[in-house]
């Protein structure tokens, strides 16, 4: 399993998230309008107050042209702009007042004054059906502000706050409920994908809750079987090849321990060293194959013995020193004075060894192989001679079945296997054991 980045998140805190910030924007509109509608609630009440006020007189005064204009507790009437009180009048512009819209007046705001004496005004202009207009004012002090409605209204504005804190708290919970709920069967999802191994593919699929969940473990569950019957096949086919190619070069090898008995001419020795070489190379490679496919077996993994490094290297360097017999490769070996023992399976290291070594011999048709041996880490680079069609072709040069091979042994043994391919065609192949 890949390992989470820290910029990741789970699908259920993705959920809370953007719910939650949804939430918390409603609610502050919410709030917002709730205060709104309050103070603007207000003004509307007091104009339809003045508005019925100024209607019923204007229903009155057409049965009785003389009827008394409404006056009463601070309600007062007036048919004439000049009629208005001089200390309202003066706030007040005629050409500005408008039939069914009310104007506030707060003379202490109009004076830069706190006193509690002075006034507010509630104007309500109205033209009545004889042409006339009625001026409908409703009046009262700064102190009156402190009244029970005006604490009420108050109370309800400040309520909201605290009202709309407790339903993102009590939303709150409920997201990390809902939440928790939901990533207890991906949780579970996860540790069980993590755990899925060719060992416990026969066992029941469990549940998730969630039919997406369950659909998810299902295609996982397929994908791996498909790839463990793919892996078993592949193990299983290099195993039986390696068994049935033993046979030949057994044979092989045989016939040539034979006629090493004889005497033959120089171009028949040529022959035979050539069948001897490429007979040898084979049954490195089924060596090799043979020690991938024992998959299932730890026992080749965990074997482990201590050795020097460098004595490995030297013996596969002196056993493969044949492939450049024929070539103008210098091949090198520097071996780090402070070398120590290993503790390692050494059939593995051996074949490792013995395939980047061979890799590097193969590869270098001119020019020099150096190979750098420390204590758990062997360095082998081939330096391709300038002016040879391989170290100026741009093509990039083929690794090999050797090196493809090594780094499967180094991922089963867990070891480190990096190349760098150099300027001259070659390779810089490193070994960390």
């Amino acid at each position: 399993m890949f390992p989470r980045m820290s910029s990741e998140t789970t699908f259920p805190k993705f959920i809370r998230n953007y719910v939650l910030a949804g939430l918390v924007v409603i609610v502050l509109i919410y709030t917002v309008g709730v205060n709104f509608y309050l103070i603007y609630g207000k003004t509307l009440y007091a104009s339809f107050q003045l508005q019925l006020i100024a209607e019923q007189y204007d229903d009155l005064r057409q049965n009785n042209p003389d009827i008394r204009l409404p006056n009463g507790l601070g309600i007062s009437s007036y048919t004439s702009f000049s009629d208005i009180p001089d200390d309202l009048r003066q706030y007040l512009d005629q050409n500005d007042l408008v039939s069914g819209k009310m104007v506030y007046i707060n003379t202490g705001e109009k004076v830069g004054s706190h006193d509690p004496d002075l006034r507010i005004y509630h104007v309500f202009p109205y033209d009545m059906r004889d042409g006339q207009r009625l001026f409908v004012v409703q009046s009262y002090r700064q102190q009156d502000k402190n009244s029970i409605f005006f604490n009420r209204l108050r109370s309800l504005m400040h309520m909201s706050v605290p009202f709309a804190l407790g339903i993102m708290a009590v939303f709150g919970v409920f997201l990390w409920f809902i939440g928790k709920k939901m990533s207890e069967p991906t949780a579970h999802l996860q540790e069980w994908a993590k755990n899925l191994n060719s060992e416990n593919l026969a066992d029941p699929l469990p549940r998730f809750r969630f039919a997406e969940l369950n659909e998810v473990a299902r295609e996982l569950h397929s994908a791996v079987g498909r790839v463990d019957a793919f892996v078993a096949r592949e193990r299983d086919f290099i195993r039986q090849a390696s068994h049935e190619l033993r046979t030949p070069v057994t044979i092989m090898q045989g016939h040539l321990d034979l006629l090493d008995r004889t005497d033959l001419t120089e171009q028949q020795a040529r022959i035979s060293y050539r069948v001897r070489r490429a007979n040898r190379n084979m049954r490195q490679l089924i060596e090799t194959l043979l020690w991938l496919g024992r998959e299932n077996d730890q026992r080749y993994v965990e074997e482990k013995q201590e050795f020097l490094l460098a004595d490995i290297t030297r013996n596969q360097m002196g056993e493969l020193g044949y492939i450049i017999e024929d070539k103008n490769v210098e091949a090198s070996l520097i071996v780090n004075d402070a070398c120590e023992p290993i503790i390692a399976n050494m059939a593995a290291v051996g074949i490792v060894v013995s395939n980047v070594i061979r890799n590097a011999f193969e590869h270098t048709p001119k020019g020099r192989v150096a190979v750098h041996v420390h204590s758990r880490e062997m360095v082998v680079e081939n330096n391709i001679d300038a002016g040879h069609p391989q170290a100026i072709s741009t093509e990039p040069v083929e690794e090999g079945i050797g090196l493809q091979l090594v780094r499967k042994i180094c991922a089963k043994c867990d070891w480190g296997c990096d190349y760098v391919r150099l300027p001259d065609g070659g390779l810089r192949v490193t070994l960390k054991l």
